[in-house]
């Protein structure tokens, strides 16, 4: 793909033509740009003016791949058997394997029917739910069947958007899953393979990042299906933690405008876009955006570009990246070993078998017990739109805010503006990644969100919550400012007096208000075998 701009710079090129056709076929012309210039640099004929005629042809030829007909960004309408075929699979699911215990009959016949489905997102909801439950005989058997889905439904497979992202999240998830302790000797014994799933979990994130706006599924993400802007935001975190935890598979390959770093700034900060311009539901002081400037600060030298041109620039060569491997997916059979792969899948299933199941619990856990029985605490409370508690089914229970965005999971909210500034506050404290409950049965924030439109319920938590290790007790409103810690004398700081009284949102005294609001903070997760009423929840 290139236009006229660019003809002109390759032109001017010394040898590049012939240079060019020597280059394999499935190689682009960005890559091939990439390495000439390397070879011109090793053999010392590189000087600045050929760079530049160089970078100028690489411009103007990445931007070319900007267009709507560029395969990374473009895509065919989804075949009507497949969306209906998916939709039969939500709704079963949702009424089985999203919703009651794994052994109840209604999951097993929804196992026995899909057992030898080789849909990617089928068997991705599949694998993921019955790996949250430690089963994983079934949860690494849905990992086999889309290999072949893969290798041999390339086309029908690039235009599905339901099969684009669950193919992303199985090999984003297998590779996540291969411990550090094993990398290295998969690495040396399966070379191709190692680097062939990281190289395909780069494009299929990518291609969900891309997916063309007017075919997505849902915009507003009322829907869980894919593609709405909550799996493209999901997707850029994801590829910049590929990035990080795999950099010696890309630092040879980026685009040469970039690095394995400025493409992960890019990513956080599309991510922070993707919140702030299409989603609504972030502030202009996201995490992503704050991750971005720090990760950005830590590499900042004299002749890197600022920090908008390096993001600007890292979005250009993350498609151009992602081309290269699409020319290689399309183009060339699949380098992957059915039998080395089951022996990967081995490997991971002994990975995971070996985490331990035991939870860690405080030090002064008992304690903490008896602490909160001479204050007749005997529950805590979350206070939640009615509509989102089919999500906290089907995830396994609270998530928090940071989850919620990482598991591409929609949080419904009519009170949409004052969660942003929560929201932010949340990542000024450094606590976006942790779930909330209440001291008080009768938040001060009801009244004001029920004004709102909101149809909220009350989850009454078990106080055991309260000894996992890494809870917090905050002694007032964590969004505001406060003391928060892991301990006794940290829950000793909260105030019972403040927390058992009624208190109304902008009637009572601000302090007050804020001491009522005293939070237990869970990190990342409350399982849902900790909400006594989850399937029957206190309607407020």
């Amino acid at each position: 793909m290139t236009n006229t701009l660019c003809d002109i710079f390759l032109s001017s090129l010394p040898g590049f033509r012939s240079f060019r056709e020597s280059r394999p076929d499935h190689e682009s012309l960005g890559e091939s740009l990439d390495i000439y210039r390397r070879l011109l640099k090793s053999n010392h004929k590189l000087n600045d003016e050929l760079d530049k005629q160089i970078r100028g042809a690489y411009i103007h030829y990445a931007t070319s791949l900007q267009i709507p007909s560029c395969p990374i960004i473009s895509a065919k309408d989804t075949n009507a058997e497949t969306v209906s075929h998916i939709l039969e699979f939500d709704l079963l699911a949702s009424q089985s394997i999203y919703s009651v215990k794994l052994n109840e009959q209604i999951v097993k016949d929804v196992v026995n029917k899909y057992y030898d489905d080789s849909h990617p997102y089928i068997c991705f909801e599949m694998s993921r739910v019955f790996l949250a439950d430690n089963d994983i005989e079934i949860g690494l058997h849905f990992y086999l069947r889309p290999i072949s889905y893969l290798k041999y439904n390339k086309q029908e497979l690039w235009h599905d958007p339901f099969a684009v992202y669950g193919m992303s999240m199985l090999l984003n998830t297998l590779v996540s899953n291969i411990s550090r302790d094993h990398r290295e000797d998969i690495h040396t014994k399966s070379p191709e393979l190692y680097k062939t799933l990281i190289e395909l979990t780069y494009l299929f994130l990518t291609r969900v990042i891309c997916w063309p706006e007017n075919k997505m599924t849902s915009h507003e993400g009322k829907s869980n299906l894919p593609v709405s802007y909550f799996h493209k935001r999901s997707c850029c975190l994801l590829r910049k933690s590929l990035l990080h935890e795999f950099p010696e598979i890309f630092e040879d390959i980026v685009p040469s405008l970039s690095t394995v770093g400025t493409l992960q700034v890019s990513d956080y900060y599309t991510a922070h876009l993707f919140s702030f311009n299409n989603l609504g539901d972030r502030g202009k002081k996201s995490e992503m955006k704050k991750y971005a400037k720090e990760l950005y600060s830590e590499f900042e030298r004299d002749d890197i570009r600022p920090f908008y041109t390096a993001v600007q620039d890292g979005w250009i060569d993350s498609v151009e990246l992602a081309y290269r491997y699409y020319l290689r997916y399309i183009e060339h059979p699949i380098d992957i070993n059915e039998t080395q792969y089951k022996d990967l899948l081995i490997r991971v299933s002994a990975n995971l078998r070996e985490k331990p199941l035991s939870i860690d619990t405080k030090i002064d856990s008992n304690a903490i017990i008896d602490y909160l029985k001479e204050n007749n605490i005997s529950y805590f409370y979350h206070f939640t739109e009615e509509k989102n508690l089919p999500n906290i089914r089907r995830y396994g229970g609270l998530l928090s805010q940071y989850q919620c965005v990482m598991q591409a999971i929609p949080v419904h909210t009519e009170a949409s503006s004052t969660m942003i500034g929560l929201r932010e506050k949340d990542s000024k404290f450094n606590l976006e990644d942790y779930a909330r409950l209440s001291f008080c049965t009768d938040h001060p924030l009801i009244d004001k969100r029920s004004s709102k439109g909101c149809s909220l319920v009350r989850l009454k938590i078990k106080t055991d919550i309260a000894y996992l290790k890494d809870t917090l007790f905050s002694d007032r409103d964590a969004a505001s400012e406060h003391h928060h810690g892991p301990g006794l004398e940290d829950l000793k700081r909260v105030d019972f007096n403040a927390t058992s009284k009624v208190v109304h949102f902008d009637v009572d005294p601000q302090e007050l208000c804020l001491k009522n609001q005293a939070e237990i903070l869970v990190r990342s997760m409350i399982p849902k075998e900790y909400i006594i009423n989850l399937d029957s929840p206190d309607i407020l």
